[in-house]
């Protein structure tokens, strides 16, 4: 159980050192760069923004993660399905096992 804990906290922080990096290319875009320095004017808009960006990163990640999984055993491509109908059909019409 402490285990699973562990690994929780881990796999946030490992999103939340992700999160920063993309930030700070953000920042780093947005920033100007003039005399051989980047300047970036701090707003609270732009305090919420980082804020939030890396609060919600982690969490947005993981459920989009689990949203778009493809772990359905019901589901199969279009060649899966295609080749399935096909076996189906020689099936159906084999006449006299020649």
């Amino acid at each position: 159980m402490m285990g699973m804990q562990v690994r929780k906290v881990r796999a946030y922080l490992w999103a939340l050192a992700q999160g920063t990096l993309v930030l700070g290319g953000l920042l780093a875009i947005a920033g100007e760069g003039g005399d051989g320095h980047w300047s970036f004017q701090i707003t609270p808009f732009v305090s919420w923004m980082m804020l939030s960006w890396l609060v919600c990163y982690p969490i947005l990640r993981k459920t989009y993660r689990r949203l778009y999984q493809q772990n359905n055993q019901e589901m199969a491509s279009y060649k899966k399905r295609s080749l399935d109908l096909h076996h189906q059909d020689m099936a159906n019409s084999h006449q006299g096992y020649r």
